[in-house]
């Protein structure tokens, strides 16, 4: 089922995020439009938001609809982030764009946590360049809370941390809530070029 979001919200919500791409992110300096100028920004809690962060700079983006398990979030300048289980299941409208991801069935992250290594396979169709079924081979595997990460408002102890080698990418690290088996923060690569963190806002 797709949850979608009234055409007014959304389109207040466009003026407000930012696009990955950094000329988008000169123009919309911290989202400071969410709190109309007062250093604090005022999210609807009918909405969920993601809190982005690139080269220092955090940005917001909405979530659209869910499509089965995936999420599909949406920031301005046509800015797309797909997630599934917390990896990024595809991402269009930045200087690198993911499309056709195909990620397999990933055991909980009870499992993983368990597990302590788990190897796994990817392929995606990469833009620029027009590289198409680029096959990734992963390895995941539990480590420590991350220091120095931009996680905010939570304890990095309470949760549990992974990290993910790549063939073609920097590595990626998740931190996950085991009570409710969700990915809360994550930080990730598109290119080796653009990389940026994402947490779930309230």
């Amino acid at each position: 089922m797709k949850i979608r979001l009234p055409f007014l919200f959304f389109c207040f919500i466009l003026s407000a995020c930012s696009a990955l791409d950094d000329p988008v992110l000169k123009t919309f300096s911290h989202a400071a439009s969410f709190g109309g100028g007062s250093g604090k920004q005022a999210f609807d809690p009918r909405y969920r938001f993601l809190r982005i962060v690139l080269n220092g700079h955090a940005v917001y983006a909405i979530l659209g609809f869910v499509d089965k398990d995936t999420e599909v979030w949406y920031g301005a300048g046509g800015f797309t982030l797909r997630i599934r289980e917390g990896r990024v299941a595809g991402a269009e409208g930045a200087s690198a764009e993911w499309r056709n991801v195909i990620l397999p069935e990933f055991p909980s992250w009870n499992t993983l946590e368990k597990e302590k290594v788990y190897r796994w396979e990817r392929r995606i169709d990469i833009m620029p360049g027009y590289r198409y079924g680029v096959r990734d081979e992963l390895v995941l595997r539990a480590t420590q809370p991350l220091k120095g990460s931009n996680l905010e408002g939570r304890d990095p102890d309470s949760l549990a941390w992974f990290e993910e080698t790549s063939d073609h990418f920097p590595p990626a690290r998740y931190a996950v809530d085991l009570d409710r088996n969700e990915v809360v923060y994550a930080e990730t690569c598109l290119s080796k070029k653009l990389c940026f963190s994402w947490q779930r806002w309230k």
